[in-house]
């Protein structure tokens, strides 16, 4: 089956004065393009033309002149928009023109990937991952700083998520495209960073679908809701930790703990040592520490003795939840009790007779939890709904927000 896109041509036709005059639009020019799959998305902007057409992958298209009209003139398909992965399919796509003139293709199960207009590539740049997460649902751009593209995705996840995010929910992962001087053999050279990171700033629940940007202000669809947050940008934020169990897993800022096999990570009591010189202790340096994947490790020796490393057991502090913001006690309010690795013997609640870490993404390069940093923020306003309904897109302009529902009441 045959899909095409329809570029018009349309004259606007307004009269207040006279009823006999004609009111309303006139096409006067129709120009169709073949794409062969579903068209399922499409943007313009500064003679460009970019589309996704499913299966048939991505179309880049010059909007030129023919005479008095405007036709498409292809500048890039790729039909295979990812040859590493099957089923690859563009699902959205929408131009960007920040510091750099791309398009920001979305394939809603496999990938993000950057169509950069200035260089003469035909190949596609594949993007990181967005908080372990592959399976996309929306994309949006934010161009407000000529500079920078700021690339908002909306990202699905299961039971693998980001730090002190919920499980089988969504996550909203930003993204800046900005031009950076990169030292090349000794030569300044300025970059286009083509493939920044993603930071999840954000952990809408499983029912989100949609974003939309404009004017400082993201709104997201969530079920019956419309929900609206606003951009913050360059503001200065805390870094923060969650408590883990200092297993493999776990990473990060650990309370302080004798690495008897120096793997790196706390070892509890599933491992120990073969007790040779009958102490019922483990000496250093007489005897060797094992865990169940290492050679060695015999739980079934008659002289074994289970034996966690060592750590210095820290405690809590209460820190207040100062709802008030008024720098003191109020009632409602509460007391939290908060990891504190750096001064143990002054903590107000004992250790917990287990180690603890603090897992934490240090963005501002210390080297430990949790100081603050220079970064972007989503800051939630506002939310509203239509009973009975599915919110199945959203707009913006300005200050007001549009939803569009699934019921009859629009």
């Amino acid at each position: 089956m045959k899909r095409s896109m329809l570029l018009l041509v349309l004259i606007f036709i307004v009269s207040c004065d006279l009823p006999s005059e004609p009111v309303g639009i006139r096409v006067v020019y129709e120009y169709h393009q073949d794409t062969e799959d579903f068209c399922r998305g499409l943007d313009v902007s500064n003679g460009v033309l970019v589309a996704a057409a499913s299966s048939n992958g991505y179309y880049r298209f010059n909007i030129v002149n023919e005479g008095d009209n405007p036709i498409l003139q292809e500048a890039l398909h790729i039909t295979d928009i990812n040859p590493n992965v099957g089923d690859d399919s563009v699902f959205d796509v929408l131009i960007a023109d920040g510091a750099e003139d791309i398009a920001i293709i979305l394939d809603d199960v496999d990938n993000i990937l950057v169509d950069n207009f200035s260089t003469d590539e035909t190949s596609l740049i594949t993007q990181n991952p967005c908080g372990n997460s592959l399976l996309y649902r929306s994309i949006a751009v934010n161009d407000d700083n000529p500079d920078t593209t700021v690339l908002f995705t909306l990202q699905k996840h299961f039971d693998v998520v980001p730090n002190n995010f919920e499980t089988y929910s969504t996550s909203i992962g930003v993204r800046e495209y900005y031009n950076d001087t990169v030292e090349q053999f000794g030569i300044n050279v300025e970059t286009f960073i083509s493939n920044p990171g993603c930071i999840p700033i954000a952990n809408p629940n499983i029912e989100a679908m949609q974003l939309f940007y404009a004017d400082s202000i993201l709104t997201l669809t969530q079920g019956p809701y419309v929900k609206i947050y606003k951009y913050l940008q360059n503001i200065e934020l805390q870094e923060e930790y969650v408590e883990s169990s200092g297993d493999g897993s776990s990473w990060g800022y650990l309370e302080q703990f004798t690495d008897l096999n120096d793997n790196t990570f706390w070892d509890g009591d599933s491992c120990g040592f073969i007790d040779s010189n009958n102490s019922n202790e483990f000496d250093v340096g007489a005897e060797e520490y094992f865990c169940p994947y290492e050679l060695g490790y015999d739980a079934d020796n008659p002289s074994w003795i289970e034996y966690a490393e060592p750590f210095v057991d820290c405690g809590y502090t209460l820190t207040l939840n100062d709802l008030n913001e008024n720098g003191f006690y109020d009632e409602g309010e509460s007391y939290v009790p908060i990891l504190d690795l750096n001064l143990c013997e002054d903590a107000d609640i004992p250790g917990n007779g287990r180690i603890d870490s603090e897992d934490f993404v240090d963005y501002n390069g210390d080297g430990k939890c949790c100081g603050s940093y220079i970064g972007d923020s989503l800051e939630e306003r506002y939310s509203f709904h239509i009973a009975g309904g599915e919110a199945n897109c959203t707009y913006s302009y300005g200050n007001a927000v549009i939803g569009g529902y699934s019921n009859f009441r629009g």
